[in-house]
């Protein structure tokens, strides 16, 4: 622990005294530039007010040229700026460089390449320039450091869980998730815990720890999005694999090193899409969303995700969840809003003003704005938000003629009547939503409109497949509480190492291999075929589509294969 904090200290110090000096060294430049300037501006005069001095004149213009076709002089280790830009220079030159004759130079350059971690070029400065009484011990922890980092124990992974916090409950069910799964599987790795307050600090201290003191192959965590990606700067630095399990799109990319085991938003939003298309058949598709970042993103990703699988957006509008704001964005999205920009209600307003004065006129014009027919271009309306919130939105849109499609009888024959007495053209949307709409609140509240809604998921207790059966009551008997999709995280996570070590024949540069494992690999796991994409992040072949029912919800279809394939 002495020497992480010596760690710490040692990366301040030199940081910022390197920046410091090159501060300077810039600004020294910059003068010495500005003088060259004024001196070249002086004799440029001088060659002109005096021009008997041709010959001098162009004996400089060739020492000019001659300037020109120089090869740029290397700097000697004294002058020689030890920051990142200089490192393609410094080693592309490292037999012309001697840094033993300047080990304030030499040890500048090691703090620095342990700071970025270029862990290769540092082992190299280390083995020509080796350390020696003189070396402060600042430079020895970090050898110190280097040789520890060496050193993996392939059976050994870390975990940080954030338990002495308010993600306790989470926490606890990927650890037990697993526990779980080494029962299960019977797999021969060791893991080691480290339980934060889920404070960043706290989290950083942890990621080090494992490094450094336990040696492990590989981190799995940590829930929160800040610490996932501090975490994940970490051991990119250092080639560590880690795989995050946190709700955060923006750790895929990180590095190489970094993968991401969370369905992503683009993940549910295809399979929707593919499904909704593919196998109901529907083309044209409408977008009512919370005007909210996780409303924008989610209409992105779908719009994204129609169009890919050849589907159209014919209707796209936001409201937000202020007292009465969903009567104007309903309107909106059937097109009952600006009705002078409707040729249909403009010719039958110049027909009620030619033939009605006073009050049947203005009671015509009222009939008129009330009835007129609402705009539906689509087959079917995607809505991602709470279920709190869904539970409020439906019936607003159903008030101004957008019928779902359901198996109610009775919904079905309201609907009829509606549009015969108003003489519509009769037409049933399909109803979808998000992840979030697993929730009985939805049902309880606003059953007559959902009924026949569907909606994508990864886990939920109702799923009938097998594995996922045999999952939940076997988590369900060992810890006395309801499995959750994070413990289906921490379970699938072991699943895919368990297959990943069984195929590793040597420990040596085990790191890379389990890398390399995880890129080229589809994974086998209780909800399904899992693959890492090449920025880390994860994606599933086939998710289960639930659908809501007369008092609840339920999958779909029993069979994901059948569910993908048809």
């Amino acid at each position: 622990m002495r020497n992480i904090i010596i760690l710490t200290l040692v990366i301040a110090i030199f940081g910022c005294g390197t920046d410091n000096k090159i501060i300077k060294k810039d600004n020294d430049k910059k003068i010495e530039n500005v003088d060259k300037n004024k001196k070249q501006d002086s004799d440029k005069k001088d060659g002109n007010e005096n021009n008997n001095n041709s010959t001098d004149n162009n004996s400089q213009n060739v020492n000019k040229v001659d300037k020109k076709n120089e090869e740029p002089k290397l700097p000697t280790v004294e002058n020689l700026d030890i920051n990142s830009e200089n490192i393609s220079l410094i080693f592309d030159n490292w037999d012309k460089l001697d840094f033993s004759k300047n080990l304030e130079k030499k040890d500048q350059l090691v703090a620095l390449l342990f700071h970025i971690g270029e862990l290769e070029l540092l082992k190299r400065t280390i083995q020509k320039y080796p350390t020696t009484e003189a070396t402060p011990q600042k430079i020895r922890d970090i050898e110190s450091f280097l040789n520890k980092s060496l050193i993996v124990d392939s059976k050994k992974i870390g975990i940080i869980l954030p338990k002495n916090s308010k993600y306790k409950r989470l926490a606890e069910d990927i650890e037990y998730g697993i526990r779980l799964a080494k029962h299960v599987l019977n797999i021969d790795i060791e893991f080691i815990i480290k339980e934060t307050d889920a404070s960043e600090d706290a989290t950083q201290k942890a990621a080090e720890e494992l490094i450094f003191e336990d040696n492990v192959s590989l981190i799995i965590g940590t829930i929160r999005r800040a610490n996932t990606q501090k975490v994940a700067l970490i051991t990119e630095r250092f080639n560590i694999p880690f795989i995050a399990i946190s709700n955060d799109d923006e750790t895929s990319g990180f590095g190489k090193h970094v993968f991401s085991y969370f369905t992503s938003l683009e993940n549910s939003t295809e399979y929707l899409a593919k499904y909704s298309i593919e196998k109901l058949g529907l083309k044209k598709f409408a977008i009512f969303y919370p005007n909210s970042s996780y409303g924008e993103k989610n209409m992105i990703a779908f719009w994204h995700a129609v169009e890919k699988f050849g589907g159209t957006v014919t209707a796209v509008q936001h409201y937000s969840h202020n007292k009465d704001e969903y009567i104007d964005p309903a309107k909106k999205l059937v097109g009952r809003y600006n009705l002078a920009l409707r040729a249909d209600y403009v010719n039958k307003k110049r027909e009620i003003m030619d033939k009605y004065e006073g009050y049947q006129r203005q009671k015509q014009l009222e009939s008129l704005e009330k009835d007129v027919e609402p705009i539906i271009d689509f087959d079917a309306i995607y809505i991602p938000d709470s279920a709190k919130k869904i539970a409020l939105v439906l019936p607003y849109l159903a008030l101004y003629d957008i019928n779902f499609k359901t198996p109610s009888k009775w919904q079905q024959f309201l609907a009829k009547q509606k549009a015969k007495d108003k003489n519509f053209d009769l037409k049933f949307v399909q109803l979808l939503g998000s992840e979030t709409w697993a929730s009985q609140i939805i049902a309880e509240a606003s059953g007559k409109y959902v009924q026949g809604a569907i909606f994508p998921t990864v886990y939920h207790p109702y799923l009938k497949d097998d594995s996922v059966v045999k999952f939940t009551s076997k988590f369900a008997q060992t810890y006395k509480r309801p499995a959750t999709v994070f413990a289906l995280y921490g379970y699938e996570i072991m699943e895919i190492l368990s297959q990943i070590y069984s195929s590793i024949e040597s420990p040596d540069n085990i790191r890379e291999k389990i890398v390399e494992k995880l890129l080229i690999t589809n994974f086998n796991t209780v909800s399904g075929s899992v693959k890492f994409k090449s920025d880390g992040s994860m994606y599933r072949d086939s998710l289960f589509m639930m659908e809501f029912t007369e008092k609840d919800f339920q999958q779909l279809t029993p069979e994901k294969d059948e569910k993908a394939n048809n």
